[in-house]
């Protein structure tokens, strides 16, 4: 019997193929662990990504391989990709980066040639549409997460499968390892969330188009703002001097952050220039209902009038 989670995605992606678990971590996980790969084997992740991607493919035992990102839409390199796949690749964690929409497509074209798994990492982005296809489509597995400061919040995770016996095999691990089972969370409010899932997606890209309208420092490289995408949070890189900004924005209580920092630099003989650039100079601004007009005029004068 299906919970709130899974008959909200079912009736989102008219698929059946559902699985609610504890959380995105154990989403990857599980889908990581239906392969048995040997040790050797490799799985491609962005260099910027929630450390809890790269956590997850190493508790499979499995050698991250992470990717350089391109400063258009803030997202994996499809060039870099291209370039650190091997014989030994056997999946790529397809992030799509502060919720903005990575060049899914592409990534899903180079799995289908070289028969490597595709996993979509949708944790940020639920909702989102690309070519009118939804997010969550493209993926051999898709991944979600329902923690608190998602854009849907208050439960765990969730897999979509778009093959009934890749469901049929993960049903198998997660009842094999319990705690990968769903938390208990309030059905009745993640309901409500699914429902006014466009209306929250709507109000969060208003508040990002109103960054990337207002914030016009030339020392400040934004993503391309498209309609079609979700926000999490908007990011945006610093040329000068990232730690006097958010010490300025913290003396006047400003809430700026900057996830996330580079996961290559924790890897030897690793060298992306871009992930390094986001490494020292990403800053997010909140575009949840928590960031009203002030707040985003207020952020907007500040970033504007760093040097």
């Amino acid at each position: 019997m299906q919970d709130t989670i899974e008959k909200n995605l079912t009736n989102m992606y008219s698929n059946e193929y559902v699985l609610g678990v504890s959380s995105g971590t154990s989403a990857i996980i599980i889908s990581l662990m239906m392969g048995k790969y040997s040790k050797d084997s490799e799985v491609i992740i962005p260099s910027i990504a929630c450390p809890a991607v790269l956590s997850a493919v190493s508790y499979c035992n499995l050698k991250p391989v992470f990717v350089d990102m391109e400063i258009e839409y803030f997202n994996m390199s499809i060039e870099s990709i291209a370039q650190s796949i091997t014989e030994k690749t056997v999946a790529i964690i397809g992030v799509h980066s502060y919720g903005i929409t990575a060049n899914i497509s592409e990534i899903q074209k180079t799995c289908n040639e070289k028969n490597i798994l595709l996993i979509e990492d949708c944790c940020l982005s639920i909702g989102n549409k690309i070519n009118n296809q939804k997010i969550g489509t493209f993926g051999d597995i898709s991944i979600f997460s329902f923690r608190n400061d998602k854009i849907i919040g208050g439960a765990g995770g969730a897999l979509l499968f778009k093959n009934k016996n890749n469901f049929l095999d993960a049903k198998i691990i997660l009842d094999e390892n319990k705690i990968f089972n769903q938390i208990n969370y309030d059905e009745k409010n993640i309901d409500k969330e699914f429902k006014n899932l466009d209306e929250n997606i709507y109000k969060r890209n208003q508040k990002a188009k109103k960054f990337s309208e207002l914030i016009v420092n030339k020392n400040i490289t934004k993503p391309k703002y498209r309609d079609s995408d979700v926000y999490w949070r908007y990011p945006a890189l610093v040329k000068n001097n990232r730690k006097d900004l958010l010490e300025k924005s913290r003396k006047e209580n400003i809430v700026i952050t900057y996830h996330y920092p580079s996961l290559a630099k924790f890897q030897y003989n690793t060298f992306l220039p871009i992930a390094d650039r986001f490494d020292k100079s990403v800053i997010n601004f909140f575009v949840n209902e928590t960031a009203d007009e002030e707040y985003i005029e207020k952020v907007a004068y500040l970033v504007d009038s760093h040097g």
